[in-house]
């Protein structure tokens, strides 16, 4: 009789537990910086909420790209509190389409690791084929004018 009372209890106690965990929510996983012109630095700030019922703390983040920081909650995300994390991107070494992935690591029970997507497109205001350019007979701070 005891030992059922101690299943029991063991049972009851493993089921309030089981649904007691964090879990990661995020207003989106894929977004677009649109055409961007070489050399820009974009920032775009994500928000992620903690719609599980325990703590939700953040663990590495991983840029597959060339980010140049990234914040990330200090000390975890209470049950139902938002937080945020901004991306930025420094465009400088990147033309055409660019597409990246940072992956954000978590305890969340219902997605540990979650791989949030962007695109840009990436312009150069100038093209010079080669590119450099020579004016015959022009110097440093003095106007010269071809005909």
């Amino acid at each position: 009789m005891i030992a059922r009372g101690i299943t029991a209890a063991l049972l009851l106690l493993l089921a309030a537990t089981a649904g007691a965990q964090p879990k990661i929510g995020y207003g989106e996983k894929k977004f677009d910086l649109g055409t961007i012109a070489r050399g820009e630095v974009i920032e775009h700030t994500l928000t992620l909420k903690n719609t599980g019922t325990e703590l939700l703390l953040l663990g590495s983040i991983d840029a597959f790209v060339r980010l140049h920081r990234y914040h990330r909650l200090q000390q975890g995300n209470p049950a139902g509190e938002t937080g945020t994390l901004a991306i930025t991107f420094n465009s400088r070494n990147f033309s055409g389409t660019v597409h990246k992935t940072v992956t954000v690591n978590s305890n969340a029970a219902n997605e540990p690791r979650v791989v949030i997507e962007f695109t840009a497109k990436v312009i150069d205001e100038i093209l010079l084929t080669p590119a450099h350019f020579w004016f015959k007979d022009a110097e440093v701070n003095r106007k010269t004018r071809q005909s």
